[in-house]
Protein backbone atom coordinates (compact mmCIF):
# COMPACT_ATOMS: atom_id res chain seq x y z
CA UNK A 1 0.00 0.00 0.00
CA UNK A 2 2.70 2.62 1.09
CA UNK A 3 4.94 1.53 -2.49
CA UNK A 4 1.39 2.71 -4.31
CA UNK A 5 1.00 6.23 -2.10
CA UNK A 6 4.69 7.16 -3.09
CA UNK A 7 4.12 6.15 -6.71
CA UNK A 8 1.24 8.32 -6.92
CA UNK A 9 3.13 11.31 -4.96
CA UNK A 10 6.14 10.83 -7.44
CA UNK A 11 3.74 10.91 -10.35
CA UNK A 12 2.19 14.16 -9.09
CA UNK A 13 5.32 16.01 -8.43
CA UNK A 14 6.78 15.34 -11.64
CA UNK A 15 3.28 16.44 -13.26
CA UNK A 16 3.08 19.51 -10.88
CA UNK A 17 6.94 20.53 -12.32
CA UNK A 18 6.07 20.16 -15.62
CA UNK A 19 2.97 22.31 -15.28
CA UNK A 20 5.74 24.84 -13.83
CA UNK A 21 8.22 25.03 -15.88
CA UNK A 22 5.50 25.29 -18.94
CA UNK A 23 3.98 28.11 -17.29
CA UNK A 24 6.97 30.10 -16.73
CA UNK A 25 8.36 29.37 -19.85
CA UNK A 26 5.37 30.48 -21.52
CA UNK A 27 5.61 33.53 -19.18
CA UNK A 28 9.54 34.28 -20.07
CA UNK A 29 8.82 33.44 -23.68
CA UNK A 30 5.98 36.57 -24.52
CA UNK A 31 7.70 38.91 -21.80
CA UNK A 32 11.25 38.01 -22.13
CA UNK A 33 13.06 41.39 -22.52
CA UNK A 34 16.11 42.14 -24.60
CA UNK A 35 19.01 41.33 -21.99
CA UNK A 36 17.75 38.44 -20.61
CA UNK A 37 17.36 37.28 -24.75
CA UNK A 38 20.92 38.57 -25.67
CA UNK A 39 22.37 37.10 -22.44
CA UNK A 40 21.07 33.72 -23.27
CA UNK A 41 22.81 33.72 -26.48
CA UNK A 42 25.89 35.03 -25.19
CA UNK A 43 25.77 32.04 -22.51
CA UNK A 44 25.56 29.70 -25.47
CA UNK A 45 28.08 31.33 -27.85
CA UNK A 46 30.52 31.37 -25.06
CA UNK A 47 30.31 27.83 -24.02
CA UNK A 48 30.29 26.90 -27.34
CA UNK A 49 33.31 29.08 -28.06
CA UNK A 50 35.02 27.98 -24.67
CA UNK A 51 33.57 24.64 -24.68
CA UNK A 52 33.08 24.58 -21.16
CA UNK A 53 30.01 23.62 -19.02
CA UNK A 54 27.42 26.54 -18.27
CA UNK A 55 28.48 28.67 -15.13
CA UNK A 56 25.99 28.74 -12.42
CA UNK A 57 23.32 31.42 -12.25
CA UNK A 58 24.42 34.57 -10.75
CA UNK A 59 22.59 37.64 -9.60
CA UNK A 60 25.10 40.44 -10.60
CA UNK A 61 28.18 39.59 -13.23
CA UNK A 62 31.15 41.78 -13.69
CA UNK A 63 33.35 40.73 -16.84
CA UNK A 64 32.89 42.73 -19.76
CA UNK A 65 35.23 40.92 -22.44
CA UNK A 66 35.68 37.24 -22.93
CA UNK A 67 39.30 36.44 -24.11
CA UNK A 68 39.84 33.41 -26.62
CA UNK A 69 41.22 30.64 -24.11
CA UNK A 70 44.06 28.08 -24.83
CA UNK A 71 43.32 25.21 -25.51
CA UNK A 72 45.30 24.00 -22.72
CA UNK A 73 44.01 25.27 -19.90
CA UNK A 74 40.94 25.14 -18.57
CA UNK A 75 39.01 28.45 -18.63
CA UNK A 76 37.12 29.58 -15.81
CA UNK A 77 33.22 29.74 -16.19
CA UNK A 78 32.12 32.74 -17.75
CA UNK A 79 30.32 36.12 -16.32
CA UNK A 80 28.47 38.71 -18.34
CA UNK A 81 27.94 42.22 -17.66
CA UNK A 82 25.80 43.32 -20.20
CA UNK A 83 24.21 46.71 -18.57
CA UNK A 84 27.45 48.63 -19.72
CA UNK A 85 27.81 47.36 -23.34
CA UNK A 86 28.39 50.46 -25.52
CA UNK A 87 29.59 51.34 -28.61
CA UNK A 88 32.91 51.64 -27.18
CA UNK A 89 33.76 48.69 -26.09
CA UNK A 90 35.09 45.71 -27.94
CA UNK A 91 32.04 42.87 -27.86
CA UNK A 92 33.18 40.71 -31.32
CA UNK A 93 34.69 38.11 -28.75
CA UNK A 94 31.00 37.87 -26.85
CA UNK A 95 29.13 37.78 -30.08
CA UNK A 96 31.23 35.83 -32.48
CA UNK A 97 29.61 32.54 -34.02
CA UNK A 98 25.68 34.39 -33.10
CA UNK A 99 23.48 34.16 -36.53
CA UNK A 100 22.32 36.63 -38.50
CA UNK A 101 19.00 35.98 -38.15
CA UNK A 102 19.54 36.23 -34.35
CA UNK A 103 21.35 40.02 -35.04
CA UNK A 104 18.51 40.82 -37.13
CA UNK A 105 15.62 39.91 -34.39
CA UNK A 106 18.03 41.52 -31.65
CA UNK A 107 18.42 44.75 -33.99
CA UNK A 108 14.73 45.04 -34.77
CA UNK A 109 13.49 45.11 -31.44
CA UNK A 110 16.40 47.23 -30.01
CA UNK A 111 15.63 49.92 -33.01
CA UNK A 112 11.55 49.56 -33.24
CA UNK A 113 9.85 52.48 -33.15
CA UNK A 114 8.09 53.63 -29.74
CA UNK A 115 6.43 57.18 -31.29
CA UNK A 116 4.92 58.45 -34.20
CA UNK A 117 7.75 59.09 -36.95
CA UNK A 118 5.93 61.12 -39.47
CA UNK A 119 6.59 58.89 -42.08
CA UNK A 120 10.04 59.86 -41.52
CA UNK A 121 13.56 57.52 -42.24
CA UNK A 122 13.76 57.55 -38.54
CA UNK A 123 12.55 59.03 -35.61
CA UNK A 124 15.28 61.15 -33.30
CA UNK A 125 13.50 61.18 -29.66
CA UNK A 126 14.96 63.61 -27.25
CA UNK A 127 14.95 63.99 -23.93
CA UNK A 128 16.54 65.54 -20.75
CA UNK A 129 17.55 69.24 -20.85
CA UNK A 130 15.05 71.20 -23.56
CA UNK A 131 16.78 72.40 -26.28
CA UNK A 132 15.79 75.08 -28.76
CA UNK A 133 13.65 73.87 -31.76
CA UNK A 134 16.80 75.19 -34.31
CA UNK A 135 18.70 72.69 -32.51
CA UNK A 136 16.22 69.86 -32.78
CA UNK A 137 15.91 70.32 -36.76
CA UNK A 138 19.94 70.90 -37.21
CA UNK A 139 19.82 67.78 -35.24
CA UNK A 140 17.18 65.95 -37.71
CA UNK A 141 18.50 67.35 -40.61
CA UNK A 142 22.62 65.54 -39.93
CA UNK A 143 21.18 62.35 -38.83
CA UNK A 144 18.61 62.28 -41.61
CA UNK A 145 21.85 63.19 -44.40
CA UNK A 146 23.87 60.60 -42.45
CA UNK A 147 21.30 58.04 -42.30
CA UNK A 148 20.89 58.60 -46.20
CA UNK A 149 24.61 57.84 -46.61
CA UNK A 150 24.17 54.53 -45.43
CA UNK A 151 21.15 53.53 -47.42
CA UNK A 152 23.15 54.88 -50.32
CA UNK A 153 26.42 52.61 -49.78
CA UNK A 154 24.31 49.68 -49.91
CA UNK A 155 22.29 50.46 -52.25
CA UNK A 156 25.54 50.16 -54.33
CA UNK A 157 24.99 46.12 -54.02
CA UNK A 158 22.98 43.77 -56.56
CA UNK A 159 20.83 42.58 -53.79
CA UNK A 160 17.86 44.90 -52.56
CA UNK A 161 18.22 45.93 -48.69
CA UNK A 162 14.87 46.87 -46.97
CA UNK A 163 15.19 49.16 -43.52
CA UNK A 164 12.55 49.98 -41.40
CA UNK A 165 11.83 53.16 -39.55
CA UNK A 166 14.15 53.34 -36.71
CA UNK A 167 14.42 55.27 -33.43
CA UNK A 168 17.35 56.96 -32.35
CA UNK A 169 17.31 57.92 -28.36
CA UNK A 170 19.69 60.62 -27.41
CA UNK A 171 19.57 62.75 -23.68
CA UNK A 172 20.97 66.08 -22.77
CA UNK A 173 22.37 65.93 -19.84
CA UNK A 174 22.00 69.55 -18.17
CA UNK A 175 25.57 69.90 -16.58
CA UNK A 176 28.38 67.59 -16.01
CA UNK A 177 27.08 66.15 -13.10
CA UNK A 178 23.81 65.11 -14.27
CA UNK A 179 26.04 63.19 -17.22
CA UNK A 180 28.31 61.62 -14.95
CA UNK A 181 25.64 60.07 -12.52
CA UNK A 182 23.62 58.75 -15.61
CA UNK A 183 26.70 56.92 -17.35
CA UNK A 184 27.93 55.53 -13.50
CA UNK A 185 24.26 54.57 -12.80
CA UNK A 186 25.23 52.39 -16.25
CA UNK A 187 28.68 51.10 -14.70
CA UNK A 188 29.86 53.45 -17.34
CA UNK A 189 33.48 56.04 -16.86
CA UNK A 190 32.15 59.10 -17.37
CA UNK A 191 35.80 60.76 -17.22
CA UNK A 192 37.10 62.42 -20.31
CA UNK A 193 34.15 62.25 -22.20
CA UNK A 194 31.06 64.28 -23.71
CA UNK A 195 28.92 61.66 -24.68
CA UNK A 196 28.27 57.99 -24.63
CA UNK A 197 25.61 55.69 -26.24
CA UNK A 198 24.85 52.29 -24.75
CA UNK A 199 24.00 49.61 -27.33
CA UNK A 200 21.25 47.64 -25.44
CA UNK A 201 19.10 50.17 -24.67
CA UNK A 202 19.39 52.21 -27.65
CA UNK A 203 20.38 55.14 -25.68
CA UNK A 204 22.72 58.07 -25.97
CA UNK A 205 23.62 60.86 -23.80
CA UNK A 206 25.34 63.99 -24.21
CA UNK A 207 26.59 66.34 -21.60
CA UNK A 208 25.62 70.01 -22.21
CA UNK A 209 28.42 72.57 -21.06
CA UNK A 210 26.96 75.40 -22.25
CA UNK A 211 28.03 74.96 -25.90
CA UNK A 212 24.90 73.98 -28.60
CA UNK A 213 27.52 73.52 -31.59
CA UNK A 214 29.96 71.45 -29.48
CA UNK A 215 26.60 68.95 -27.56
CA UNK A 216 25.01 68.97 -31.55
CA UNK A 217 28.48 67.26 -32.51
CA UNK A 218 28.95 65.01 -29.59
CA UNK A 219 24.90 64.09 -29.90
CA UNK A 220 25.77 63.22 -33.60
CA UNK A 221 29.20 61.37 -33.14
CA UNK A 222 26.73 59.30 -30.40
CA UNK A 223 24.05 58.65 -33.21
CA UNK A 224 26.69 57.45 -35.43
CA UNK A 225 27.31 54.51 -33.77
CA UNK A 226 23.41 53.76 -33.21
CA UNK A 227 23.69 53.98 -37.06
CA UNK A 228 26.33 51.89 -37.31
CA UNK A 229 25.38 49.00 -35.43
CA UNK A 230 21.71 49.23 -37.05
CA UNK A 231 23.24 49.48 -40.75
CA UNK A 232 26.26 46.79 -40.36
CA UNK A 233 26.32 45.29 -36.96
CA UNK A 234 29.76 45.05 -34.95
CA UNK A 235 32.36 46.87 -37.06
CA UNK A 236 36.12 47.23 -35.70
CA UNK A 237 36.78 50.18 -33.49
CA UNK A 238 38.56 51.97 -36.64
CA UNK A 239 35.75 52.02 -38.16
CA UNK A 240 33.03 52.55 -35.65
CA UNK A 241 35.38 55.94 -34.51
CA UNK A 242 36.54 56.43 -37.67
CA UNK A 243 32.89 57.20 -38.89
CA UNK A 244 31.64 58.79 -35.62
CA UNK A 245 34.15 61.49 -35.66
CA UNK A 246 33.93 62.06 -39.12
CA UNK A 247 30.11 62.84 -39.69
CA UNK A 248 30.55 65.31 -36.18
CA UNK A 249 31.91 67.82 -38.93
CA UNK A 250 28.87 67.40 -41.47
CA UNK A 251 26.60 70.57 -41.88
CA UNK A 252 23.86 71.25 -44.48
CA UNK A 253 24.09 73.89 -47.07
CA UNK A 254 21.44 76.43 -47.46
CA UNK A 255 20.39 74.05 -50.93
CA UNK A 256 20.60 71.46 -49.14
CA UNK A 257 23.67 70.09 -50.00
CA UNK A 258 26.50 68.92 -47.73
CA UNK A 259 29.55 69.88 -46.10
CA UNK A 260 31.93 67.86 -44.09
CA UNK A 261 34.88 70.52 -42.64
CA UNK A 262 38.08 69.37 -41.35
CA UNK A 263 38.09 68.38 -38.04
CA UNK A 264 40.02 71.02 -36.29
CA UNK A 265 39.09 70.10 -32.81
CA UNK A 266 42.15 68.78 -31.81
CA UNK A 267 42.80 66.04 -34.61
CA UNK A 268 44.32 68.37 -37.36
CA UNK A 269 46.28 71.53 -36.79
CA UNK A 270 44.51 74.92 -38.49
CA UNK A 271 46.33 73.96 -41.78
CA UNK A 272 44.17 70.37 -41.86
CA UNK A 273 47.30 68.39 -41.31
CA UNK A 274 47.37 65.79 -38.83
CA UNK A 275 48.27 67.15 -35.21
CA UNK A 276 51.82 66.68 -34.47
CA UNK A 277 50.75 65.27 -31.22
CA UNK A 278 49.86 62.33 -32.90
CA UNK A 279 52.40 59.68 -34.68
CA UNK A 280 50.59 58.66 -38.21
CA UNK A 281 50.08 55.53 -38.84
CA UNK A 282 50.07 52.92 -41.79
CA UNK A 283 46.91 50.63 -42.79
CA UNK A 284 48.20 47.59 -41.32
CA UNK A 285 48.79 49.31 -37.72
CA UNK A 286 45.81 50.85 -38.00
CA UNK A 287 43.63 47.76 -38.53
CA UNK A 288 45.71 45.54 -36.22
CA UNK A 289 44.54 48.09 -33.38
CA UNK A 290 41.80 46.39 -31.70
CA UNK A 291 43.01 46.06 -28.40
CA UNK A 292 45.13 48.82 -27.87
CA UNK A 293 42.18 51.58 -27.50
CA UNK A 294 42.00 51.46 -23.86
CA UNK A 295 45.39 52.23 -23.80
CA UNK A 296 47.50 55.32 -23.74
CA UNK A 297 47.20 55.25 -27.61
CA UNK A 298 43.42 55.87 -27.62
CA UNK A 299 43.93 59.82 -28.49
CA UNK A 300 46.63 58.82 -31.58
CA UNK A 301 43.66 55.58 -32.82
CA UNK A 302 41.34 58.20 -32.86
CA UNK A 303 43.13 60.80 -34.77
CA UNK A 304 44.16 58.04 -37.53
CA UNK A 305 40.58 56.51 -37.90
CA UNK A 306 39.13 59.83 -38.77
CA UNK A 307 42.26 60.51 -40.73
CA UNK A 308 41.65 57.14 -42.64
CA UNK A 309 38.16 57.51 -43.08
CA UNK A 310 37.89 60.89 -44.36
CA UNK A 311 40.70 59.46 -47.19
CA UNK A 312 38.15 56.49 -47.90
CA UNK A 313 35.14 58.85 -48.09
CA UNK A 314 36.90 61.78 -50.24
CA UNK A 315 39.34 59.54 -52.47
CA UNK A 316 37.84 55.71 -52.77
CA UNK A 317 33.79 55.78 -51.56
CA UNK A 318 33.21 53.08 -53.71
CA UNK A 319 35.56 51.39 -51.49
CA UNK A 320 34.25 52.72 -48.88
CA UNK A 321 30.64 51.21 -49.71
CA UNK A 322 32.22 48.04 -50.78
CA UNK A 323 33.99 47.32 -47.29
CA UNK A 324 31.08 48.65 -45.13
CA UNK A 325 28.75 46.17 -47.73
CA UNK A 326 31.20 43.62 -46.84
CA UNK A 327 30.91 44.35 -43.27
CA UNK A 328 27.01 43.97 -43.09
CA UNK A 329 27.33 40.41 -44.37
CA UNK A 330 27.94 39.13 -41.07
CA UNK A 331 26.84 41.62 -38.70
CA UNK A 332 27.46 40.30 -35.27
CA UNK A 333 31.01 39.68 -36.68
CA UNK A 334 33.88 42.08 -37.47
CA UNK A 335 35.98 41.23 -40.01
CA UNK A 336 39.94 40.52 -39.40
CA UNK A 337 42.09 42.66 -39.53
CA UNK A 338 44.10 40.75 -42.33
CA UNK A 339 41.05 39.82 -44.34
CA UNK A 340 40.06 43.96 -44.04
CA UNK A 341 43.78 44.79 -45.83
CA UNK A 342 43.32 41.97 -48.39
CA UNK A 343 40.04 43.19 -49.56
CA UNK A 344 41.20 46.82 -49.91
CA UNK A 345 43.95 45.87 -51.47
CA UNK A 346 42.50 43.74 -54.23
CA UNK A 347 39.85 46.46 -54.51
CA UNK A 348 42.56 49.56 -54.80
CA UNK A 349 46.27 47.85 -55.50
CA UNK A 350 48.13 51.50 -54.96
CA UNK A 351 45.75 51.84 -51.51
CA UNK A 352 48.98 52.41 -49.10
CA UNK A 353 50.58 55.19 -51.70
CA UNK A 354 47.87 56.43 -52.03
CA UNK A 355 47.13 57.04 -48.34
CA UNK A 356 50.74 58.06 -47.73
CA UNK A 357 50.21 60.90 -50.00
CA UNK A 358 46.98 61.70 -48.18
CA UNK A 359 48.31 62.26 -45.18
CA UNK A 360 50.85 64.84 -46.26
CA UNK A 361 48.37 66.94 -47.83
CA UNK A 362 45.93 69.03 -45.75
CA UNK A 363 42.38 67.87 -45.23
CA UNK A 364 39.60 69.90 -47.41
CA UNK A 365 36.03 70.57 -46.70
CA UNK A 366 34.22 68.42 -48.69
CA UNK A 367 30.96 69.20 -50.53
CA UNK A 368 28.03 67.39 -52.55
CA UNK A 369 25.12 64.98 -52.04
CA UNK A 370 24.21 61.56 -51.52
CA UNK A 371 20.98 60.44 -53.20
CA UNK A 372 17.81 60.60 -51.31
CA UNK A 373 16.33 56.97 -51.76
CA UNK A 374 12.58 55.88 -51.45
Amino acid sequence: MLWRILTIISILCVLGAVAIHLYFFESKQSIQPLRQELLLQLDIQTRAMTNTLPPEPQNQTTVKRIERPSSAISPPPVKHQINNFNAHSDLSAMFSGMTKQTCGVIKQKLFQVQKPSNNRAFALHLTGLNMNASFVREAEKRLWLIYHFYRYALSQSAQKVAFPTIQLNMHIAANESDYNSLIRAREGQPEGTDGMYFLLENQGFVKYSGDEKQALSTLVHEAVHALNFYFFGFTPRWVTEGLAVYFENLSMTKDNQFVIKPALNGWLTKKGLLNNHFNALDIDTLFNSEGQWQTDQKHTLYANAYLFTSFMHDKNPKLLYEYLQQERSNPCNIIPAERSASLLRNYQPTIESEYLHYQQQPVIATFGEYEILD
